[in-house]
């Protein structure tokens, strides 16, 4: 039986009824308040109209859930190991990392920050780098970034080689690490993903989700061939037999919802002739 330990409809009744059951009194007990706070702010429409409709949908698409083919989740999980074990062997042989372990008589430590910086700033001699908010040498994603807009002929170009493979190894181990590891554990008794969509997730309302977190898979990433060749989305198909996966991207979704709610004329008359708001 698969299961994953997070979510409460894999844990046994008998053990969760009783948090339940204080989850719903507690529940009960506040709402009262709750409601009257909205009704005083004016925002009973809000709640009734949009909130809970939303929240209903939200309930309906976790239920429905997605499909994964294990099939090509166990490969991809074994194809990121053996990419990992790669790109992670491959760095040693990059020359500054040679230079290193001949003058220090062991290999650098990528997991210490202070070895890592002394390999890249001192022996590399790549521009030092600080945080925005130390101002202390760092080798954070913008010092990454920064190092590897260097000219690549140039004296810096070893640091660079190896900056260059420390951001592979990176994007590697967190998709793996996100999704390749965990994809089989999502799956439950009915062979589905049942991702948790949240509507108090963000402040802003945006849609979010967890267990997992699928709004996170990446888009092929366009300058690595094997990502693209491995793409994490390659796991997702449809859940019927002569079914399909579509993707949409709605254009302005928020303003167009504003226009409608609001009745803005302007907004109204600027989409009802397909213009663009921000023009």
């Amino acid at each position: 039986m698969k299961k994953a330990n997070s979510l409460m409809m894999n844990i046994p009744s008998d053990t969760i009824k009783q948090y339940a059951a204080g989850d719903a009194l507690t529940t009960w007990r506040i709402a009262k308040k709750l409601y009257k706070i909205i009704t005083d702010e004016g925002l009973v429409d809000l709640y009734n109209d949009i909130v809970m409709p939303a929240l209903n949908e939200y309930i309906r698409m976790t239920d429905s859930g997605v499909k994964i083919d294990e099939k090509v989740s166990n490969w991809l999980k074994d194809e990121y190991e053996k990419r990992l074990e790669f790109l992670e062997n491959n760095i040693y042989t990059l020359p500054l990392c040679q230079e290193w372990e001949k003058i220090k008589g062991k290999k650098v430590n990528f997991a210490s920050p202070k070895q890592v910086m002394e390999l890249i700033y001192e022996m590399g001699k790549a521009p030092i780098q600080l945080g925005k908010k130390t101002e202390r040498p760092t080798l954070d994603d913008n010092a990454r970034k920064a190092i590897l807009e260097l000219p690549v002929n140039s004296k810096y170009s070893k640091a660079i080689e190896v900056v260059r493979g420390m951001a592979g190894i990176a994007k590697v181990r967190t998709l793996y690490k996100m999704f390749a590891a965990k994809a089989s554990s999502w799956v439950r008794d009915d062979g589905l993903v049942h991702p948790e969509f949240l509507l108090h997730g963000t402040v802003t309302g945006r849609l979010s989700m967890k267990s997992p977190n699928v709004q996170q898979v990446p888009k092929e990433i366009p300058d690595d061939e094997w990502l693209k060749e491995h793409s994490i989305k390659t796991m997702f198909v449809s859940k019927y037999p002569d079914g399909y996966l579509v993707s949409v991207d709605y254009s302005q979704l928020e303003l167009r919802l504003m226009a409608c709610i609001s009745g803005d004329s302007l907004m109204l008359e600027t989409y009802r002739n397909d213009g663009d708001i921000h023009e």
